[in-house]
């Protein structure tokens, strides 16, 4: 299998960071596109990758950047992970 990651930053007023992933650790892509979010932006819907899903998969592949993320942001992602549960 090819693993291939791509990123796009766009600036302007205020800077957008977009992280475009083809591949997540520990999960096929079905899975993650069968339990996706939809979000609308600007009138496009813009597909998303469930909230627990990015936080298993920055788990599993364990790199120094997404252990310090997922530590920073301990208690701001189980907050949010009560929300992205319904």
């Amino acid at each position: 299998m090819i693993q291939r990651r791509a990123s796009v930053t766009a600036t302007g007023q205020d800077e957008l960071a977009v992280d475009f992933s083809l591949v997540m650790t520990a999960f096929e892509f079905e899975s993650v596109w069968d339990e996706r979010r939809v979000f609308l932006v600007e009138g496009e819907e813009l597909p998303v990758a469930r909230l627990s899903h990015i936080i298993r998969s920055k788990a599993a592949a364990n790199r120094p950047k997404d252990r310090l993320f997922l530590a920073t942001h301990a208690e701001a992602l189980r907050q949010m992970l009560d929300g992205d549960e319904e």
